[in-house]
């Protein structure tokens, strides 16, 4: 049996990764800051998730085994001896992770083989940071250039695009299964969702998993995006918009017609017109209008009932800050020639949503969103108009958005634009 370590034993890690391992025959040792839940899946050796739908499935992985991050001669020890390493503990998590990392690639050279390190994360190039910090840490290693060389040329560090949603509730907050008994921490998953992983990242021997797609870099890249920008800013939309009317849950916001017409609009007509124009090789109009239609089905589920507040975590690092992946997408469509009116209002929802102090709109906007104003005037500009329509219809008890928006000429401000 092959083996693997995954590092995040959170909803990721534990309700996608842990299955689709233990479907591809891999023997799985999780590695996690959490006490509670490795002393479980250690004890237990198998956990539990649950996949959502109107007949509630409790899926049961075993061959699993447990780490506490803090025990790092055992987590050395595992990396010497695995077959592959999975990283699913967020963002914040990765340079402690490159640390650790550094350290049991130089216990591996005992006995080494090529090694690929495979990111899960929720950002839009993980794998770039977390190979920069390995490669960092290891100077601090009296290491001859042979075995530097060694280990940096044969440890492949690739990113992935995770298109399923999972949560970690407790038990307070959910009916369904906890990953063991007497365990306050609750798994649970939506039944769609692929993993998708840049193959031309990977070094010999290529790691091999079943329902798991291996995709060329071009192609992987169109992937992502789509993903980012159609999957994760339509999520924001909805989060976002929702959060402003006083909704609790995303399927409330999906129901909201107004709400939907954005999302609409926003996906289709500016966000899915820009990447068929871009990466007209992989997508269709009529097969990515399948797929928007497919993604709002999924994240208004009733079944999976994801609320509100999940969906605006860290929303202003969405916005600027590493991420930026809200602003990346609006810049996108941009450069594909369109003017993303109906997606800024996303952006706009985030400043209003956190309370940012716009005295000096354009600025705040610029600086926040890390955008030149010689370069992005135009995108600046529609991203403050939004603002400023959202501010007024916010002031007016939110009523109908659409409604409101085309009543106060809103879409007027395109046929003004030249600047593209």
């Amino acid at each position: 049996m092959n083996q693997a370590i995954v590092f995040g034993a959170g909803a990721i890690g534990l309700g996608f990764l842990g299955s689709i391992l233990s479907q591809s025959n891999y023997k799985t040792t999780f590695v996690d800051v959490d006490p509670q839940i490795i002393s479980a899946i250690c004890t237990n050796k198998h956990y539990k998730f649950n996949i959502a739908g109107p007949s509630p499935k409790v899926v049961t992985v075993k061959n699993v085994n447990g780490i506490p991050f803090s025990d790092r001669e055992k987590i050395f020890k595992a990396i010497k001896n695995t077959d592959a390493v999975f990283t699913a503990a967020g963002g914040n998590a990765l340079s402690a992770i490159s640390e650790v990392l550094a350290e049991g690639l130089v216990y591996r050279l005992k006995k080494w083989r090529p090694l690929n390190v495979i990111c899960c994360e929720n950002l839009h190039d993980p794998s770039a940071i977390l190979r920069d910090g390995v490669l960092r840490y290891l100077e601090g290693f009296s290491l001859s250039a042979k075995d530097l060389r060694t280990v940096s040329e044969e440890t492949g560090f690739s990113n992935t695009v995770i298109s399923k949603m999972c949560k970690k509730t407790s038990v307070k907050e959910s009916v369904l299964q906890p990953i063991a008994d007497g365990v306050d921490v609750v798994i649970e998953v939506e039944t769609e969702g692929d993993l998708l992983i840049d193959a031309n990242s990977l070094v010999e021997p290529k790691i091999r998993l079943k329902n798991v797609q291996l995709l060329g870099s071009y192609q992987f890249e169109a992937e992502r995006n789509k993903k980012t920008f159609a999957h994760n800013g339509g999520h924001a939309t909805l989060a976002y918009l929702g959060k402003l009317k006083g909704y609790d849950y995303i399927w409330e916001a999906g129901a909201d017609e107004g709400i939907k017409t954005i999302f609409n609009r926003a996906m289709i007509c500016e966000i899915g017109e820009a990447l068929v124009k871009k990466y007209r090789r992989f997508f269709s109009m009529k097969g990515y209008e399948a797929y928007v239609n497919d993604i709002f089905f999924r994240m208004t589920d009733r079944y999976f009932c994801d609320k509100i507040d999940r969906g605006i975590r860290s929303s202003m690092e969405k916005i600027g800050g590493s991420d930026a992946r809200l602003t990346r997408t609006a810049r996108f469509v941009m450069e594909q020639g369109l003017i993303p009116l109906n997606f800024c209002l996303t952006i706009a929802a985030g400043f209003l949503i956190n309370e940012i102090k716009m005295d000096e709109p354009a600025q705040t906007v610029s600086l926040s969103c890390d955008l030149d104003p010689s370069k992005d005037g135009c995108l600046i500009n529609v991203i403050v108009h939004a603002y400023e329509a959202l501010k007024k219809w916010k002031a007016m008890n939110c009523p109908n958005l659409i409604m409101y928006l085309d009543k106060n000429g809103f879409y007027d401000f395109q046929s003004h634009q030249t600047n593209i």
